[in-house]
């Protein structure tokens, strides 16, 4: 069996460092779910859903639910999970029989192949002595769409009636797919499995993409591949705190900042507005670590878990600057469990 293990903390730290990056939840779908996660399942709660699931589950997107969340971050809208009784919902989430609703298409399928793949499968659901057959698990009164879609679950919702769906079983068992619209054909994400594909997602936003554009007086801001220093133009002619905080996230992705931007950040943190000064010292303590130091540990004592949050995601190659306050958190009483596993790692 592939080992998970290294990917599965690229993404957890990935998806740290998001949190940090967008409080605003500006990244399309980051509103529905806020970068958290639900708990893990058990391998007792596994056991549980795979004893009433006809295939066992795709090993990639197991290893997500036992090691990283049951549903929650993730792409457009986040990722659905799994309840004890089986899949998320309908009767065709709890596929009994292969023969049921197989999956009816590959990467390689063409419209037409689709077409007569659905004009078979209708024809085949619609026959009486089927349909009686098929009573068990209420497939013969399901919508068209749901026939179409055999072999899938569905694992989180795109937008506008588009969903992405995880393949359950056949030669692409494991793979990510969506319906581009009502009953047309599915289409492949090009990654292999579950992982790769939420590990894509936050590698893309790390780049600064998926972000929503914003109006600044008359003219959309996307974050593209500007300058720092046109990033702090178009901050300057914000009025809105809003507007101005999703700016200065623009500049997370940037390689490094001149003396003079770093100034610029040096004078924001004196912001009246706590949302302002914590984005500007997020952002010099990834660029200008040696600045942002005193200014952490003066933040130390009333903000432990943001300055340490900071530390973990935007400076971890300093973690030995902060052993001490690491050690004091850690036998502290905060229920942030999600620190606490990602400093374990600092210590």
């Amino acid at each position: 069996m592939e080992n998970y293990i290294p990917q599965v903390a690229r993404i957890k730290k990935k998806l740290a460092i998001m949190r940090v990056r967008d409080k605003e939840f500006n990244v399309f779908g980051a509103v529905s779910h806020q970068y958290k996660l639900k708990p893990v399942l058990t391998e007792q709660e596994l056991a549980l859903i795979e004893a009433k699931t006809p295939y066992p589950l795709p090993a990639a997107f197991k290893t997500f639910l036992a090691e990283i969340g049951n549903g929650g971050a993730g792409p457009d809208h986040g990722v659905w999970g799994l309840y004890l009784s089986g899949y998320q919902d309908t009767p065709a989430q709890i596929t009994r029989r292969q023969e049921y609703l197989p999956v009816i298409f590959s990467p390689d399928s063409t419209p037409e192949d689709w077409k007569s793949a659905v004009e078979h499968l209708e024809a085949t659901f619609t026959a009486p002595e089927i349909e009686d057959q098929l009573t068990v698990d209420s497939c013969a009164q399901i919508e068209p769409e749901t026939r179409m879609m055999g072999g899938l679950l569905e694992i989180g919702e795109v937008g506008c009636g588009v969903s992405n769906y995880l393949v359950m079983h056949g030669e692409h068992q494991g793979r990510v797919v969506h319906n581009p619209h009502y009953l047309g054909k599915p289409v492949f994400y090009e990654q292999d499995n579950f992982l790769d594909w939420y590990e894509e997602w936050l590698d893309n936003l790390l780049k600064g993409e998926g972000h929503i554009p914003i109006r600044i007086n008359g003219t959309f801001f996307s974050r593209g591949k500007h300058t720092a220093e046109k990033i702090l133009q178009v901050y300057d002619k914000a009025a809105i705190v809003e507007d101005k905080l999703i700016i200065l996230t623009a500049l997370f992705p940037g390689s490094g900042l001149s003396p003079a931007n770093i100034a610029v950040l040096e004078k924001i943190y004196t912001h009246p507005d706590e949302r302002l000064k914590w984005k500007a010292l997020a952002l010099l303590t990834m660029h200008a670590y040696d600045i942002a130091r005193p200014l952490l540990k003066m933040e130390w004592k009333q903000h432990q878990e943001e300055v340490l949050s900071y530390i973990y995601t935007l400076a971890d190659q300093h973690a030995g600057d902060w052993q001490e306050e690491i050690s004091m958190f850690m036998k502290s009483s905060s229920s942030n469990w999600v620190l606490r596993e990602e400093l374990e790692g600092l210590q």
